[in-house]
């Protein structure tokens, strides 16, 4: 049987017991009320009617008696009346007990008939004495005698009744009281034996698990922490359900307790697994951010070198420019002296006698010539290597610095041999009137200059056209150069942010190394915890 069953059985226990000590006390105090209301309200006028029956009767035979004995002389001649009185009195008390008193109300009509005798007879004994004096009088005294003591013992017997009615009803009440108060005795015996043994019930079944319950309880928070006790489960209430649910609480937590001390175990070993690969890491994380800081610094002396590279691509671009201007002025002064050679070979026929002289200048002229052609060669070979040295060079293209100081002293030699050759012309000028002489040597050597001057004009074209293709190349390896400064610059800022990252990742290692060791200590606190309970 469930506590709950048992408490609402002692309830119903209790609430029964009760019920029947008030519906018992009600119907013994309505009785006890009845009873009250029979006595003031039937037996106390009845006791006290009887009373006045008495008295009216005593008073009638007082009366009669006294006028028979003054026979009515001296003005005592009322008493037949209030006899009379009284007998009226006494006929109308009758008729209300009567009533009153059903149960003797033949009774009281054979009383009317004694009453009425009594009077009837007292009357004629008075009137005897009025008119016949003592001896007629007293021969009727017997006879009222007579009748008074039958009355007499009607009213006695009328008041015994009563009296006897009253001890009754007196009696009854008082047995009704008595048994009231047994009643509440007995009952409440009734009640605290039910209050003992519910108290009983609640000690055994009830509080001694409580303690039991409360002392594990107080185990588990203060003592030991032992898991493996266990409460009795028992019984088949609500103590031995809430015992088994305890019972199953612990084993859980007894469970979880154990897997939370394995977990605990493998997380000491991940937290030292973490702690060391976090050191190792944090090592590799330093060298990265070194190396890291090392290439930066490597780009940016990269990026510097190729914007020197990029100046010096632009600088020996501008002296390509001054060398090709140069080299259109020396066409232009090959195309001058081609138009002057004609001019002087129209002039061979008059002045041949100076054409020798100037023969031998044009010799001079042809060695100068020659000296021009060899430099044009060779600015043509050193045009050629400077292309080659700056398809090689690539990015850098350092050499072609070199190959452009060379090109330009190949232009200052042309120049000062474009000066002899102009210093030549104007002394083939001055001795234009002695060529006159030597028109045919001197038209043959004119010739021929005129053939190399064509030459060397052609060679100069050739050269303008290689400065040009020269020019074009620096201009693209300045335009190289520049997207390579450009590129250098977002490698640049890519290693920048890379080693901002490994910075970052240098910290974060930090961080990771940091919540290794306060993971550990946690972990050592926790198992700490773990070892205050027995599992």
């Amino acid at each position: 049987m469930t506590i709950r069953k048992k408490m609402y059985l002692a309830l119903l226990s209790l609430v029964a017991v009760l019920f029947i000590q008030s519906v018992f006390m009600i119907y013994q105090s309505s009785r006890i009320h009845k009873a009250s209301i029979n006595i003031g309200e039937t037996i106390e006028p009845i006791l006290f009617k009887n009373y006045e029956l008495k008295i009216a009767v005593i008073q009638v035979q007082q009366w009669l008696t006294d006028i028979s004995a003054t026979r009515a002389q001296d003005g005592l001649n009322d008493g037949i009346e209030v006899a009379e009185e009284n007998y009226n009195i006494a006929v109308e008390l009758l008729s209300e007990l009567a009533v009153l008193d059903h149960s003797n109300a033949e009774f009281y009509q054979k009383m009317l008939v004694t009453l009425k005798n009594y009077f009837e007879t007292g009357k004629r004994m008075a009137n005897a004495y009025i008119e016949q004096g003592p001896a007629g009088g007293n021969k009727i005294m017997p006879e009222f005698d007579d009748a008074a003591a039958a009355i007499t013992e009607q009213v006695e017997n009328v008041m015994e009744i009563s009296k006897l009615n009253s001890q009754a009803n007196l009696n009854k009440q008082t047995s009704d009281s008595a048994l009231i108060q047994t009643s509440i005795y007995l009952l409440s015996a009734i009640f605290l034996f039910v209050l003992a043994l519910l108290y009983v019930m609640t000690s055994r079944g009830l509080l001694k698990p409580l303690d039991v319950m409360t002392n594990m309880a107080d185990d588990l928070a203060h003592g030991e922490g032992d898991l493996t006790k266990r409460l009795n489960e028992s019984k088949q209430d609500e103590l031995g359900l809430t015992a088994h649910h305890i019972n199953s609480f612990i084993k859980k937590t007894q469970a979880l307790i154990k897997a939370v001390s394995e977990t605990m175990k493998d997380l000491n070993e991940t937290s030292d697994s973490l702690q060391r690969s976090a050191q190792t890491t944090q090592s590799a994380m330093a060298t990265q951010v070194r190396e890291t800081d090392q290439t930066a610094t490597s780009i940016n002396q990269l990026t510097a070198t190729s914007s020197e590279v990029s100046q010096f691509t632009v600088d020996a671009s501008n002296e390509t420019e001054v060398v090709n201007e140069h080299i259109t002025n020396g066409m232009n002064i090959c195309t001058s002296t081609t138009v002057q050679m004609a001019e002087l070979a129209e002039k061979m026929s008059s002045a041949e006698s100076v054409v020798k002289r100037l023969g031998d200048d044009s010799a001079n002229i042809g060695a100068m010539l020659e000296a021009i052609s060899a430099i044009s060669d060779q600015t043509n070979l050193l045009a050629l290597n400077a292309a080659i040295e700056a398809a090689r060079a690539g990015e850098s293209g350092r050499g072609f610095a070199v190959v452009a100081d060379e090109v330009r002293s190949l232009a200052g030699r042309s120049q000062e041999s474009a000066q002899n050759i102009q210093t030549i012309v104007n002394r083939l000028r001055e001795n234009v009137e002695e060529v006159i002489n030597v028109f045919t040597v001197s038209r043959d050597n004119a010739t021929d200059s005129h053939s190399k001057v064509e030459a060397l004009t052609a060679s100069f074209g050739i050269i303008s056209e290689n400065m040009k293709n020269i020019n074009e190349m620096n201009a693209q390896i300045a335009t190289a150069t520049t997207q390579q400064n450009q590129v250098m610059a977002e490698v640049q800022e890519s290693i920048v942010n890379i080693s901002n990252v490994s910075h970052s990742n240098e910290d974060n290692i930090k961080l990771v190394h940091t919540t290794g060791l306060t993971l550990k200590t946690n972990v050592v606190e926790l198992n700490k915890l773990l070892d205050q309970f027995k599992y």
